[in-house]
């Protein structure tokens, strides 16, 4: 099925081939040698590109609303368009001290960033184009007519790396600096007529083409990131209200709260480990993994933060594992050797808490032992707020123990956009619940148990029919000496080493072997909710369809299945409530975030106990009497 979501950007072989535009209009060249200029002093150099980048767009007709030219030239230059807009963003926040416009231009540097992987842009970047398409012409041409191999590129007039004076740790640096400088943010003058402006944009919602839908998507994500309107990145005051002491009546704001101190990722004393731990913000945002960097922003912009340590109360490490990991930016073996080498330098970690008022996020299925899987050496008293509580990772070195300790850690919501939420909670509220003719929705892949989930289920079934069996025929499921053997296994302090075997389960498996009897495991809630699809019309259940399709679903159906995955947790609870649609729970072992604001403990009257608005049903009896 065709997604525009999955359509290779216009801009992909250009960026790839030739970096440094020298296929481009001659413009771009020109203002490359121009920008690769060294002057004197630091601040001259970055006064003179400011001045080169400025006259350029005014020369080339770029205008703030220019979106034709803002594809047509980065089609054909996309890192002399980051390098333009990084610049003039720069010396405007920085020198200028004009928030609002280096804020406007540094959209676009956030939009093109947000679509390169972590790293990508400074390996582009540094590519010697002898190995483009058009480099291995010119080589090939040249040896056939001189016998000469040469590899460089500057004989052909061609650029060397770096090929622009732009790199993913200034672009991730200057988006720190702005977060921190939108801190204390008042009402800006101009918000109302953008915000205005934005929300205006393809109202109603289906007189516009997807283009049309896709660009009024980016205009609302720029002016929510990048805190272009009033308050900070996330549109919070100083003065905004946080809690009330029911018995002084004193008045808790986001500036009289608690006090965070957020560790600076370009401190010589953390620079090692914490720029490679917190690479490609823009992109690792935009993922389902994106609650650990959307957490370091809210920190750095929150007004709750301090830059004096002996002021916090708490302590932030920023790191985006999960992004990274997912991704194979790096292994799971250096991210923990990272950590291990990081942890130490923690100026503030020992004393006077031990670890105990430091604040790590993590957004991954894998939760903590996948990054650091030796955190309980390092950080076992750490306050952790993860996405995930069950015990599922299939590492032979894991201790049984989840990483998830109620007491001191937070269950957060994965990551979902505020586009997503909006767009959500827009449709949702058109169609009211008794006009929708569909009764459950579910758009998604057939995802199977997680092996270690079938493996539980597996010693599940083996326990109660060898429970029957040992009762009838009289026999020992585990020896004295197998008891021992055990035993012994379990002696280990070490994460790394291997633990026990599982004795009875092994002794199971061999009895199963020799009777050739099968046991059959059940199917996933995925695979069952798939085989509705033919079987109830009344039914929206579809997989392989553009993701328009679940939003639709959603705002056209009664009940919504949340069936779990490869592991526990999803974001797709968090979209179907902002599309008032009735949660189905199809997950055993997920413990939804912030219930017990929702239980019988909670002391806001007027606020619905979770029950009220959700559905909690078995996940291996997903079948006709659920539907």
């Amino acid at each position: 099925i065709y997604d525009d979501a999955f359509k290779k950007p216009d801009w992909s072989d250009a960026f790839h081939d030739d970096p440094s535009c020298d296929n481009a209009s001659s413009f771009w060249r020109e203002l490359r040698l121009e920008l690769l200029k060294e002057y004197e002093t630091v601040e001259e150099t970055e006064d003179m590109r400011a001045f080169a980048c400025n006259e350029f767009l005014t020369n080339s007709g770029y205008r703030a609303d220019s979106t034709a030219w803002l594809k047509e030239h980065s089609k054909s230059c996309f890192i002399g368009v980051i390098a333009v807009f990084f610049h003039l963003a720069r010396h405007r926040v920085t020198v200028e001290m004009d928030y609002r416009a280096g804020v406007s231009l540094w959209t676009v540097v956030d939009d093109h960033a947000l679509s390169l992987p972590p790293g990508k842009l400074d390996e582009v970047n540094a590519l010697n184009l002898n190995v483009t398409e058009r480099g291995r012409e010119l080589v090939d041409d040249h040896f056939l007519k001189t016998g000469e191999n040469i590899t460089d590129m500057s004989l052909f007039g061609m650029s060397t790396p770096p090929h622009w004076p732009i790199s993913g740790t200034e672009i991730e640096s200057m988006q720190r600096e702005i977060a921190t400088m939108s801190i204390g943010r008042g009402v800006d003058p101009n918000w109302l007529a953008d915000k205005q402006k934005a929300e205006s944009c393809c109202v109603p919602w289906d007189s516009c083409d997807q283009k049309e839908k896709n660009r009024c998507h980016r205009n609302r994500m720029s002016l929510r990131f990048t805190g272009s309107f009033n308050g900070n990145l996330f549109s919070v005051y100083p003065e905004d209200l946080v809690d009330v002491d029911p018995d002084s009546g004193f008045e808790y704001s986001m500036g009289k709260s608690f006090k965070v101190y957020v560790y600076d990722v370009d401190d010589p004393r953390y620079s090692l480990e914490l720029r490679r731990l917190t690479q490609g913000s823009s992109f690792c945002r935009e993922n389902q993994w994106g609650f650990e960097v959307a957490l370091h922003y809210w920190f750095l912009s929150c007004p709750c933060r301090t830059m004096d340590p002996r002021d916090a109360d708490f302590f932030f490490v920023p790191q985006y594992t999960a992004c990274h990991l997912n991704l194979k930016i790096y292994t799971e073996e250096e991210s923990n050797t990272m950590f291990e080498s990081l942890i130490p330098k923690l100026e503030y970690f020992a004393y006077p808490m031990g670890g105990r008022d430091h604040i790590f996020v993590w957004g991954g299925g894998f939760a903590v032992d996948g990054p650091f899987r030796n955190w309980r050496i390092f950080i076992k008293d750490s306050i952790f707020l993860m996405t995930e509580t069950e015990y599922w990772n299939p590492y032979h070195w894991q201790n049984p123990v989840p990483n998830f300790v109620p007491t001191k850690d937070i269950v957060i919501p994965g990551r979902i956009g505020v586009v997503d939420q909006w767009e959500h909670h827009r449709v949702g509220s058109e169609v009211p619940m008794e006009n929708r003719h569909f009764v459950g929705d579910f758009v998604g892949w057939n995802r199977p148990y997680h092996a270690n989930q079938n493996s539980n289920e597996f010693s599940r079934i083996l326990a109660g029919h060898f429970s029957e069996l040992a009762r009838d025929q009289e026999f020992r499921l585990e020896t004295e000496d197998e008891k021992a053997l055990r035993a012994a296994g379990n002696e280990t302090n070490d994460a790394n080493k291997p633990q026990q075997t599982d004795w009875i389960r092994d002794k199971r498996l061999r009895h199963l072997n020799e009777t050739g009897e099968i046991v059959r495991l059940p199917s996933s809630p995925r695979s069952e909710l798939l085989k509705w699809a033919k079987e109830y019309t009344d039914m929206h259940i579809m997989q392989d369809v553009p993701y328009t399709e679940a939003l639709r679903g959603a705002a056209s159906s009664r009940f919504c299945f949340v069936p779990r995955g490869k592991s526990a947790w999803s974001s797709r609870l968090f979209r179907v409530l902002y599309a008032r649609c009735v949660p189905v729970v199809l997950n055993d072992d997920y413990d939804i975030p912030f219930t017990d604001l929702f239980g019988e403990g909670n002391m806001i009257s007027d606020v619905p106990r979770v029950d009220n608005w959700i559905v909690r049903w078995p996940m291996r009896k997903v079948n006709s009497d659920l539907a």
